[in-house]
This record gives structure tokens, C-alpha cells and sequence, in this order.
């Protein structure tokens, strides 16, 4: 086609998640596509600026691979994605251009709070083997191996991560709109290994011989180069160095709604919601007698961090102007005050208050030549958060000591202890470890939610269902009422990934209808509700599986078939056979979401060469340029059509279906209740 030759750009736009914020950005740079936005029914887009431009929409997940391929030179995808291809394959083709200044939430290594795990060091107390599942596989094979874990395991998922930990998995890495989000899911986030963050990537091969400056040079206002620590971004709250808070007053910080950061490049960076304010840049620059460079951040990243900075800086820094304690005084006298002395008191606790706040997993208390450094560890990271004056120094790790039940005169063993506080009323222990230095003792305090420490959930002798979400999460609420079984959290549009029913012997979990044949394999779950297609993929893999077809549930019915551009001169799978033995498609490139049953469809045609292609949905978009078929799942075939394409074969029709483990169903203990809620499941369908 005349747009995918050499001397025209191909752009890969992206679905879902970043589809509005990518359409706000291509209309103020001007790119000519006016067709993107959230009611696109069409995959395929020409520029009505620049002729030689077009741009195809995709899954975000198939983006990096697709540009690090060649078959589009510029593409807009989450930087997830992006480094969970360039983990693997790090010298691979795809290049990362900018970042796009827009994207929500972070990449998480979480683990349930019932598991007892409050911070990565505790991984490696007692136990070699973890289990980690993700649909980020190449990550969390980076993460385990950057730990050091002697043993580990992956369990790739297509989705719904949060709902495997404790009983099927010890970790997850996921994504999380933020660290709050995570723990109201019942997790615990241990560390943040990355932002997401749009990016604009491109094909190494196509910056080297193409002229993109025009399209680049449209980007540009819009660019921002990726920072060096990106794996390791902060939030905004966790950046503005203790010496540049001193620089701008908190009622000068509120007025403007802006926060310092840090002094750059002879420059005093100021994060503002408003970086065009004239007004307020020129009453920084006479405050702080600098100049300042204005980053965008939003109002509420402002609000969250003058009040996470100012308050506990200003309220530590007055209680510690209090305290007066001579160098020269007697350890017993350092400790008489310890105990004593209500400054003192007041700002350890307001120490530990604050890192409690910022969800901090232990605190780093460090002598430096003429101050001692305070440190958080926050989502995994040691992250600088105050200084104060050495004269405290003894006094603070005394107050530790005395706390923890240690020797406070002994200054040159290590000592390890433990005291306990509550704080909004969850009782927390902190464990305290001191250590001598040539500066002093360093004291490390690290917390343990005990309210976020319970019994396991599964029972060895309980029922574990699993249930869908999207597509067939509706007319699976519909059956479970008309089966007569009450699940709480699991309606037609609102979803819990662990619903309850008044069964008490029967645990359940929603999670993608994609993974549950393997995950019934494992015996994670007894029963499942799934589709046939998924289960015919899963067998096609694994024939010895112990996964069964009990009975089809007559809803969310397809058709699995073989599609080909409209232009193709073949009309079924013989004429296809007959095209690629004629050399005129060799090798045949398929693209499928369901890679098994794909292979085996070939195979048993006798198509020869091909080549497969894995996607995660919206196959039709690949042909013809990309791919030479799909074989996909197919309700009405208009949008077949709409894209002009055409089914030359149906594989198999499909539709839900209840499966279950072999072994469930012949173990004693597993049988009755199953064969139960399997007949009050067939007696819905009535």
C-alpha cells in the first residue's frame, strides 16, 4: 500500500488507557489526525497535514514490539511496556525518544498483608523459593535477579496480578495508581520499580535513514528528556531536597501553589501548577535571589507535597531548636534527658509519625561529619528526607536505646530490640537495629503494621472458584442468580477480585478468563468459568492437562476463524495452501491472540512456512500490512468487514463453560461439594 513505502512514516498510536490523553496531544501539536479520539471505530488514519504520515491504533503491549520490528517508525506507548521489551531485549531496535509528560500511577513489587512480608529485606529471612506472578514477566525477572534471590518463580498472567497473593503467588509486580490505592486491595507495596509514563519511542533503523525531523520537530514542544534515575523517579513529595525548603516559606509555597525541588544547573527548580505565572515566578526569584525553572505538576502534587514537607520539617525543626544537651555530659545524663526531655521526645515521635504517614518501611538514622541524616525508605528506596544538627545526635539514638529496652552506654557492638506505639490506632512494632560507625552510632527503625497481619485465608479442605471479569462478567452474575448462589462484590458492572457467598467452605476469585485453564492446572482453583477458546488454547499446549470440560454455559458464544484482506485472491484454507506453496506469501504471517490453536491449525492444513505473530487483541488491525491473516474470535463478522477482511475458515465454534481438575474431582474430601456447585449451576442455565 501506498503508505507503508519507504519514504513515508508510519505511526503507532495506542488503545485504551492513554487513547485521550494521546488525542489531546496530537490536536495541540497539530499532527493532522483528527479521526483519534475515544469514539474511533477505525484502526487506520491518514494525516491531513502531512501526506506522507499514517498512523494505525494498537494495543499498547504490542507497541514496542511492533516499532522495534520496523513496521512502524514512530509509536506512543506506556514506558512499562516499553522497558519490560528493552529488559529483554536490550539491544534490540527500539529507542526511547521523550517522555510525553502524561500518564498516571507506577509499576509495583506488592505482597499481600496477610503474607507478613513489610519490606523487601525480609524476603530473603527464611526462604530461597518465591513465587512471583505478573503480567510484566520480564520485569519481575529483573527485580528478582537485581535482589539476588537464590530461587524464584514467574507466573506470567494476562492480567488481574492483585488477586493471586497469598495463596497462589508470595509476590506481584503490577501496576498501582499510587500507594494508598494498593493497600485498599489488601497489598502492600514494597517497592516502586517504575513510572507510567507515556512515551514517544521510535525504530533505531528509521531514525538513521528516514527524515522524521518534521514529525520530531512537532513533538518537541512537548518533549521532555527521560530523567537518568527513571526506574527510580519519585513522587513529588519524595524529591524537594530539606536545604531548598528553607529557600521559599510555606505561606509563600501555598499563595503560588508551587513546591522547590532542588538547585540545578545554577537554577532553582520550583515545581508550579501554573509555570506561565509571571506574577509568581518573579516573587520566587526575588525570595530565593535565583533563577527559577518552573516544572508542571498538578495542584494536587503541590497540595500533597508542602503538606507532606513544610509540616513535618517546620514541627521537627522547632522541637529540635529546643534541645540543648552539652557534647561533654555523662552518657547518664544524655540518657536522664532521653527520657526526660519533652523536645527530644517530641521530635523522634514526630519522626516516626511522618514516616509512618509516608508509608515509609523503615527509617535510616546516619551521623554525617556535622549533621545527622534522616532517611526514609519508601516504596524500596532509601530516600533523603531531613537533616538535623549533630549536638542531637546522642541524645536522639538514646531516646532509641531507652525506647528498644538497649545498653545505652555500650556505643561500639551492634544492638538489635524492639518497642512498640499506635498510630491512627493500628498498634505497629518497630524493630530497632544500632550499629557503631567511625561518626557515631547509626540506629535503623523499621515498622510492622501488626493490623495488617492475619490468619491466611484458604482452608486446605475448601472449594476455590474462579470467576471472569470483562466480557462475561455480566451474564455470569446473571447465572449465579439463577443458580441461587448470593456473591457478594460480584455484579454485572462492579467487581471485587475477592467476592464472598455465605458458602463457608467455598473461596472464590476473579481473575482473567484467559488464565484460568493453567491456573486450574496448578490446582490454584477446583472450578472455573472460562471460555472454550481459552480452554482449547490451554489443551492444544499442554495435552496431558488435568483441566476438564464439564458443560457449556450457553453464553458468550463465537466463532474462532481464519480471516484474510478482502484483496486476497483466496476464498478458503485450500486456496490459501495453494497461494503460500506458490511462493507468493512465504512465510505466511499470522497473527493470533490464541498462538496454539494457530499453530495447529497450520500444521494440520499443511501451510508452509508461516510465521506467528502474538497479539493482545485487536488482531484485525495487522491486515494486510503487518500480517497476512488472522485467526481470531468473531461474533457477527462486521467488524471484519468494516475493515476489509473476510473468513475463509471457521475453526470452532466457542462458548463459556465450566471446567475443574481432575484431582479435585477425585479427591474425597472435594468431590461432593463440587459436584454441588456444579448441579446448582447447570440448574441455572434452566
Amino acid at each position: 500500500m501506498k503508505d507503508y513505502q519507504d519514504g513515508y512514516i508510519k505511526l503507532a498510536l495506542p488503545k485504551g488507557r492513554f487513547l485521550s490523553p494521546t488525542a489531546s496531544l496530537l490536536a495541540d501539536i497539530d499532527l493532522g489526525f483528527q479521526d483519534y479520539s475515544d469514539k474511533t471505530k477505525q484502526y487506520r488514519l491518514r494525516s491531513a497535514r502531512f501526506p506522507g504520515l499514517s498512523a494505525k491504533i494498537l494495543q499498547e503491549k504490542d507497541i514496542p514490539i511492533q516499532v522495534a520490528v520496523g513496521n512502524y517508525d514512530l509509536g506512543i506507548c506506556g514506558l512499562d511496556w516499553i522497558e519490560e521489551f528493552l529488559v529483554k531485549y536490550p539491544a534490540g531496535a527500539l529507542v526511547k525518544i521523550s517522555s510525553l509528560n502524561y500518564g498516571e500511577g507506577s509499576i509495583h513489587v506488592v505482597a499481600s498483608a496477610e503474607a507478613g512480608i513489610a519490606n523487601l529485606s525480609e524476603l530473603s529471612a527464611g526462604r530461597n523459593d518465591y513465587r512471583i506472578v505478573s503480567e510484566y514477566p520480564n520485569l519481575a525477572e529483573a527485580f528478582a535477579l537485581n535482589l539476588r534471590m537464590r530461587r524464584f518463580r514467574i507466573f506470567p498472567v494476562w492480567g488481574a496480578a492483585e488477586a493471586y497473593p497469598p495463596e497462589n503467588a508470595d509476590l506481584a509486580v503490577l501496576w498501582g495508581k499510587s500507594g494508598a490505592d494498593i493497600e485498599t486491595q489488601g497489598l502492600i507495596p514494597l517497592k516502586r520499580l517504575l513510572p507510567v509514563t507515556a512515551f514517544l519511542i521510535a525504530n533505531r533503523e528509521s531514525l538513521e535513514n528516514k527524515d522524521l525531523s518534521q514529525i520530531l520537530t512537532c513533538f518537541n514542544s512537548k518533549l521532555t528528556a527521560e530523567p537518568q534515575t527513571s526506574r527510580e523517579a519519585k513522587p513529588l513529595k519524595q524529591r524537594p531536597l530539606p536545604e531548598v525548603l528553607q529557600l521559599i516559606p510555606e505561606a509563600m509555597a501555598r499563595r503560588f501553589n508551587a513546591v522547590p525541588v532542588a538547585i540545578t544547573d545554577n537554577a532553582f527548580q520550583v515545581a508550579m501548577a501554573n509555570p506561565a505565572d509571571i506574577f509568581a515566578l518573579e516573587a520566587l526569584a526575588a525570595q530565593s535571589r535565583m533563577r527559577i525553572k518552573p516544572v508542571a505538576a498538578t495542584a494536587e502534587e503541590i497540595s500533597d507535597a508542602i503538606d507532606f514537607n513544610y509540616k513535618a520539617f517546620g514541627e521537627i525543626e522547632e522541637q529540635v531548636s529546643r534541645i540543648s544537651i552539652p557534647t561533654e555530659e555523662t552518657d547518664e545524663k544524655v540518657a536522664l534527658r532521653a527520657a526526660t526531655d519533652t523536645p527530644l521526645v517530641q521530635a523522634l515521635n514526630l519522626i516516626i509519625e511522618e514516616a509512618i504517614k509516608a508509608r515509609a518501611s523503615d527509617i535510616h538514622i546516619e551521623p554525617q561529619e556535622d549533621r545527622v541524616r534522616i532517611r526514609y525508605r519508601i516504596d524500596g528506596t532509601l530516600q533523603d528526607t531531613m537533616s538535623l544538627p549533630m549536638s542531637v545526635h546522642r541524645a536522639l539514638i538514646s531516646r532509641i536505646k531507652i525506647l528498644a529496652e538497649l545498653n545505652i552506654a555500650d556505643h561500639f557492638r551492634p544492638q538489635d530490640g524492639q518497642f512498640s506505639i499506635k498510630s491512627a490506632g493500628r498498634p505497629i512494632d518497630i524493630r530497632v537495629a544500632t550499629s557503631p560507625t567511625v561518626r557515631g552510632e547509626t540506629a535503623v527503625l523499621r515498622f510492622l503494621d501488626k493490623s495488617k497481619v492475619h490468619r491466611p485465608l484458604r482452608q486446605a479442605n475448601e472449594i476455590n472458584l474462579a470467576l471472569p471479569d470483562g466480557h462475561q462478567q455480566a451474564p455470569t452474575s446473571q447465572l449465579l442468580k439463577q443458580a441461587g448462589l448470593t456473591i457478594q462484590g460480584y455484579y454485572e458492572d462492579v467487581v471485587s477480585r475477592r467476592p464472598f457467598t455465605d458458602l463457608d467452605w467455598l473461596g472464590i476469585k476473579v481473575i482473567r478468563p484467559q488464565d484460568m485453564p493453567l491456573q486450574v492446572a496448578n490446582s490454584n482453583f477446583d472450578l472455573a468459568i472460562t471460555g472454550e477458546d481459552w480452554l482449547q488454547e490451554h489443551l492444544y499446549r499442554f495435552p496431558s492437562s488435568p483441566v476438564k470440560k464439564l458443560f457449556a454455559l450457553g453464553f458468550g458464544t463465537v466463532k474462532i476463524a481464519a480471516a484474510v484482506s478482502q484483496e486476497m485472491p483466496v476464498a478458503d484454507v485450500d486456496g490459501l495452501r495453494s497461494l503460500v506453496q506458490s511462493s507468493k506469501f512465504a512465510p505466511l504471517k499470522v497473527a493470533s491472540e490464541y498462538i496454539n490453536i494457530a499453530d495447529k491449525y497450520l500444521r494440520d492444513n499443511h501451510i508452509n512456512p508461516y510465521k506467528l505473530i502474538p497479539t493482545w487483541g485487536a488482531s484485525e488491525a495487522f491486515l494486510p500490512e503487518d500480517a497476512d491473516m488472522l485467526i481470531d474470535n468473531v461474533q457477527t463478522g462486521k467488524t471484519l468487514k468494516q475493515h476489509k477482511l473476510k473468513i475463509i475458515d471457521v475453526l470452532f465454534r466457542s462458548s463459556a463453560c465450566l471446567i475443574a481438575n481432575k484431582d479435585s474431582l477425585a479427591s474425597s474430601d472435594k468431590k461432593e461439594k463440587m459436584e454441588l456447585l456444579a448441579q446448582k449451576l447447570r440448574a441455572g442455565l434452566k
